[in-house]
């Protein structure tokens, strides 16, 4: 009988503290799926102090420059709900992006996700057209497909292209880049830049480079 006593007192001594101070969120992951007006999301985490005591949030950081996150306030009571706060630029990202968010409070470190699915608003096959010396006279082409309907319009940004002659010209949802070389010089190499423009006047920039080998 004792020594079932000894090893009930200490399998007890073992387990942590029933109410320890701990933050418990109601969810660690958000999913957003952005539209094509988002420059900017927002998600919230929500969570509550389970403790019996009070937990203070001593720092929150994120693994990205275009992810902010900050908590409603740093210290919470017992059974205290809090949210911490993210805001995720969409900038000229596109497709799924994942970041983290660390909390880190006086009773540990909480790792939170946050998914954001951004439209794809153009896609380019080829951004580096390469010619042998047995294709001097080949075209090369880059195709520029377009799925945002804000752009309106693709432009050359760069009028001389040196060594090459270049071409850009729409077809359907699609503008096509081609070029081809004047006259072929081994090592020769020229970096162009298409602008996609939107209606609002802003503008996205394609880095293409031609070279010759």
């Amino acid at each position: 009988m004792r020594f079932q006593h000894f090893i009930s007192v200490c399998a007890s001594l073992l387990l942590p503290p029933a109410l320890a101070a701990e933050l418990v969120f109601e969810q660690d992951s958000v999913a957003i799926e952005a539209s094509w007006s988002d420059e900017r999301v927002r998600a919230s985490f929500a969570f509550v102090n389970r403790g019996d005591s009070a937990v203070e949030i001593v720092n929150v950081r994120t693994s990205c420059g275009c992810t902010a996150a900050k908590p409603t306030q740093t210290l919470y009571e017992p059974g205290e709900h809090g949210t911490i706060d993210a805001a995720f630029d969409i900038g000229s990202r596109q497709g799924m992006q994942r970041n983290r968010i660390l909390v880190e409070t006086s009773s540990g470190i909480h790792s939170l996700n946050l998914a954001v699915d951004i439209p794809v608003a153009w896609s380019i096959d080829n951004r580096v057209l390469v010619w042998r010396s047995h294709e001097e006279g080949e075209v090369k082409h880059a195709r520029v497909r377009i799925n945002d309907p804000r752009i309106v319009s693709v432009e050359l940004a760069d009028s001389d292209a040196g060594y090459w002659k270049v071409e850009l010209r729409e077809e359907d949802q699609d503008w096509v880049f081609s070029a081809v070389p004047r006259e072929y010089e081994s090592q020769q190499r020229q970096a162009l830049r298409l602008l996609l423009q939107r209606e609002d006047g802003s503008g996205i920039a394609i880095n293409l480079l031609l070279r010759m080998f």
